[in-house]
């Protein structure tokens, strides 16, 4: 399952890459987009590229599940 927000973001970031799967940037772009959001388990809120995982180059996985996460919607 791919989560909506996560999808745009990713749509997002090839768009500006010209296309270029890797993802070796997609941190600092999500760092930069300051989606703020509030983990419910631990009380804390954060960013989105805190919880977002990349692993093998090309691989992103969510470090939280959906139910523990509350966005600050702009």
């Amino acid at each position: 399952m791919l989560w909506p927000k996560l999808f745009r973001c990713l749509a997002d970031h090839l768009q500006l890459s010209d296309g270029d799967p890797a993802l070796v940037g997609f941190p600092d772009y999500l760092e930069q987009r300051d989606d703020r959001l509030f983990i419910l388990t631990t009380g804390q809120w954060t960013g989105l590229d805190t919880v977002v995982d990349i692993t093998n180059g090309n691989t992103v996985r969510l470090t939280h599940a959906p139910e523990d996460r509350l966005f600050d919607e702009k």
